[in-house]
């Protein structure tokens, strides 16, 4: 029923927007909806969301109406990872920018390592919501999320338990699998290319103790599907595209130099490795002793 205006409504209408807006809001905040879900209706969920059609929505108006709301920031998260994936190998330029820059919006959102918490625990305000009892692996997937709210027991300290079914749905924003999904789908779209150097900042931000996984997988060569990643070539590309061509330090267009500061900033997280590679000759020199400029 959630899904029936998108069938129903012309996609040019506002009513539609506002309808998507809605869902956006209301139901894909909804904690572990696939797992609340019987699988036919996930999949039917599934195939009726118009998952392309949210490049037509304002990320930033989304993550503003969610502004007061950092658990459910969290389960958007949670939820564009669980139907949005499957998407990304035939997406379009604007359906890739908008499944990045949802992700890097939201993760920008929240509390610097907020992932990082033995508990999976992010800030909440002034209190702390604790995940009911029945809410774990055992538990019935039909059963209602209602979270119990108590004051922080301890000044400063702020936190949000999180279930571990949207922990571990979280887990994908790292895994192998979808790290080379996005490096594929991104090469393959160069106009969105750079929000990958973003999704990588703003992923380390809220989870910097799983940068060392990230830049391991990077430098495997292969996500666990067997597509290649190759952590090299993406440094050289990163320089050359990036860095070097960039305004920064120069007397140009500095809108432009501080966009690049991204690239800049992805190859500081790959030291010592990622000096190592730069101090190759060829990325300096081309026929000859003469500096590349």
């Amino acid at each position: 029923m959630s899904t029936a205006p998108f069938s129903s409504l012309s996609s040019a209408s506002s009513k539609f927007k506002e309808c998507l807006s809605a869902f956006t809001l209301n139901i894909l905040t909804l904690p572990i909806l696939p797992n609340r879900l019987p699988i036919p209706v996930v999949t039917q969920l599934s195939a009726k969301l118009p998952f392309a059609a949210l490049v037509e929505l304002s990320v930033d108006d989304i993550v503003s109406h969610l502004f007061e709301y950092q658990v459910l920031r969290v389960h958007l998260i949670a939820n564009l990872l669980a139907f949005g994936p499957p998407r990304i190998p035939n997406a379009s330029s604007p359906t890739l920018n908008m499944y990045l820059s949802f992700l890097i919006a939201l993760m920008d959102s929240l509390p610097p390592g907020c992932f990082d918490s033995p508990a999976g625990s992010v800030s909440a305000g002034n209190h702390v919501v604790t995940t009911p009892s029945w809410l774990d692996d055992s538990s019935d997937s039909g059963n209602e999320y209602h979270p119990t709210i108590r004051a922080a027991s301890s000044a400063g300290v702020h936190s949000l338990q999180l279930d571990s079914k949207t922990m571990m749905r979280l887990q994908t924003l790292y895994s192998s699998t979808h790290l080379s999904v996005l490096m594929q789908a991104t090469q393959r779209h160069p106009k969105v290319r750079e929000r990958i150097f973003g999704f990588f900042m703003s992923l380390w931000l809220v989870w910097p103790n799983k940068k060392d996984k990230v830049l391991a997988t990077l430098h495997s060569g292969a996500g666990s599907s067997g597509a290649p990643i190759n952590g090299i070539f993406l440094m050289k590309e990163v320089w050359r595209g990036w860095v070097r061509s960039s305004a920064v330090g120069k007397e140009e267009d500095p809108k432009q130099a501080i966009q690049m500061l991204t690239g800049i900033f992805f190859l500081a997280f790959f030291v010592p490795s990622t000096f190592m590679v730069l101090l190759q000759p060829h990325l300096f020199y081309h026929n000859g002793p003469h500096f590349s400029s």
